[in-house]
């Protein structure tokens, strides 16, 4: 099952398997992919990391699982989580790779902001923030402090 979506998505840029490595110099565009995972293991961690390393010249972090917003709002140093989720996607981030880099302030479900990520991802939301809304003016420059913080700590090629 893991394959399929690494196949399926060589045919949609109509690459054939097998038939060498295209790179930036026999295309206009970057190919890559998000370093989420098949599965919630190790083994899965590091075959999409090698694959995206071998197969890619881009990587997206597309960070989803919450956002640290009281330790944002007030410019505090993010929970050891947070910081080691990010040392760990930077350390298999390839050199040579473009990185795209995605914060998302919506909650997975879709249904309102996202959740709390302190000491695990999308724990609920802290006081206040439970009660706020998008246009909330704490929510907005936490939102925008996280975005900083995670473009400083990422450098993207591409945002």
């Amino acid at each position: 099952m893991k394959w399929f979506g690494l196949i399926f998505l060589f045919l949609l840029a109509g690459v054939r398997l097998g038939s060498g490595q295209t790179t930036l110099e026999t295309r206009p565009y970057h190919m890559g992919f998000t370093p989420f995972p098949y599965e919630i293991t190790i083994e899965a961690v590091s075959f999409t990391y090698r694959t995206i390393a071998e197969d890619a010249d881009l990587i997206l972090h597309h960070f989803d699982d919450g956002v640290p917003w009281t330790e944002a709002l007030a410019g505090e140093p993010y929970s050891q989580n947070v910081q080691e989720n990010t040392a760990l996607r930077l350390a298999n981030t390839p050199d040579d790779h473009t990185v795209v880099v995605a914060v998302n302030p919506i909650r997975l479900s879709r249904d309102g902001l996202a959740l709390y990520r302190g000491m695990q991802d999308e724990m609920p939301l802290p006081l206040p923030f439970d009660g706020y809304t998008f246009d909330h003016p704490d929510v907005m420059t936490a939102f925008l402090a996280y975005c900083r913080t995670m473009m400083t700590l990422t450098t993207p090629t591409i945002s």
